[in-house]
């Protein structure tokens, strides 16, 4: 019950943000006396952002629970959630008893809303979200897949295996976002694998629930990666088998593997 109230939270936290960043308007353009009867206006915005806020607080702690996001980010972003709520609070109370410091506490919750918006659009986007549209790089990940000049020199995992892995994996598990549990940006989180156990068994690649995963049918809700996501293409899969396969090293060049 607590997960799927937490899985609630994405559509809640929405309403505080829109919400409360209308109250902050009403209140600005109510500084001018043509536009004095938004006041009650503002009341009203800000009683039900407030409240819409403290349900995200409970949804989005319900949420954090699962352990699939990155713990520190997670904390900075529920106590800056926290003090949007509490600042939330203050403003109505103040706003009701017209008292005359309302007007700055609501000029004060602006920039909490802001930051803490980012900080759970860094959650589930990553932390450069907002600067990838300035890059020519692949969308998923920042990062672009080269041609390898030299197949036989190359490093199996470095220079083919994590290109893939940053390009349609890292997405949903990296330092930030681990759904599942499952990390893929390191060797060591990519042998530890995730709440389900391991995702690869070096050496059997028909084995592995990596695999497994990427060959369900697309429809299947345990498909990997989401329908949704950008899909590896028939070569870059057969690639993962034959490096799982091989034992699934992560210091060996390609002529070193048969």
């Amino acid at each position: 019950m607590t997960e799927l109230i937490g899985r609630f939270h994405p559509v809640l936290v929405h309403l505080p943000i829109g919400i409360l960043l209308l109250a902050g308007l009403f209140q600005l353009l109510a500084l001018k006396p043509k536009y004095a009867s938004l006041h009650a206006a503002t009341s009203i915005a800000l009683f039900w952002g407030m409240i819409s806020a403290i349900l995200s607080c409970i949804s989005g702690y319900l949420l954090s629970q699962s352990g699939d996001y990155d713990e520190e980010l997670v904390n900075t972003h529920k106590w800056f959630a926290i003090a949007t709520a509490s600042i939330s609070l203050i403003a109505y109370l103040f706003n009701r008893w017209e008292n005359e410091f309302a007007k700055w506490v609501i000029l004060l919750m602006i920039p909490l809303i802001i930051i803490t918006g980012h900080l759970g659009g860094s959650l589930t986007h990553g932390s450069d979200y907002l600067t990838k549209g300035f890059s020519n790089e692949e969308e998923s990940t920042g990062k672009e897949i080269i041609p390898i000049a030299d197949v036989q020199e190359a490093n199996v995992y470095a220079d083919i295996v994590q290109p893939i892995f940053e390009s349609k994996c890292y997405g949903c598990h990296n330092k930030s976002k681990k759904k599942g549990g499952l990390r893929l940006d390191e060797p060591a989180f990519i042998l530890k694998g995730g709440k389900d156990g391991e995702v690869i068994k070096p050496g059997s690649a028909d084995e592995s629930d990596m695999m497994r995963r990427l060959l369900l049918p697309r429809n299947d809700e345990d498909h990997m990666p989401p329908k949704e996501k950008p899909q590896l293409k028939d070569n870059e899969i057969a690639l993962l088998h034959w490096w799982i396969a091989t034992g699934a090293t992560f210091d060996k060049k390609t002529k070193d593997l048969e």
